[in-house]
């Protein structure tokens, strides 16, 4: 599947941030793989002082296209389970990815900006800044990573999600993975919301 592969987390909109525009954030990078089994595995890799750190995390496979879900096994008390969606894709540049956080009776909402590559064009984000308003979210509401040094350059796409066919459409020129723990690490296509999030 096309999806597969090295992915950095451009941007992050979550109503739990506040700050978006005065907060650093350094970038993470994500690394996606299918098992024989269709659930997909995720690598997330950020920067600290001692190095890089690395945790795993294990999706399965919903009845929808592109959902998957996680049944939190060990980690945070109270949570509980994650449910992540890839909204769009052209696979080669950008991917938009949204993961629904159901913990403590509490449903958290996110949405992420992934690149294949650490920068991506201005039009781009500012395509991702309405999308994220369409769902809600303010400016203040999202965050751009900073690029660190020494996480590689280019990098090379693997296997490909079924995507759903868009519903209500959005012009949107591109488009990452939930912040659990402070994780951090194209263009054309039409958008929906994901269906647990009312449009406005």
């Amino acid at each position: 599947l096309q999806f597969q592969g090295k992915w950095y987390i451009i941007a992050l909109a979550d109503r739990r941030i506040l700050n978006g525009k005065r907060k650093k954030s350094t970038m993470e990078s994500i690394t996606y793989g299918l098992k024989a089994d269709n659930s997909l595995v995720s690598i997330t890799t950020m920067s600290s002082p001692l190095g890089c750190d690395r945790w795993t995390r294990v999706y399965l496979p919903t009845t929808l296209p592109g959902i998957f879900t996680q049944n939190i096994i060990s980690g945070n008390p109270g949570e509980d389970r994650f449910t992540m969606r890839v909204a769009h894709t052209d696979y080669n540049q950008f991917a938009v990815v949204s993961f629904t956080e159901y913990t403590n009776d509490k449903v958290y909402f996110s949405l992420n900006l992934y690149g294949r590559t650490k920068e991506l064009s201005p039009r781009l984000k500012r395509h991702f800044l309405q999308f994220a308003d369409y769902l809600g979210f303010s400016q203040r509401n999202v965050v751009f990573h900073i690029p660190t040094a020494g996480q590689g350059g280019r990098v090379y796409p693997g296997l490909m999600l079924p995507i759903e066919k868009p519903g209500r459409r959005h012009s949107v020129l591109g488009f990452s993975h939930h912040r659990a723990r402070g994780c951090f690490c194209g263009v054309g296509g039409l958008l929906r919301p994901p269906p647990d999030v009312p449009a406005k």
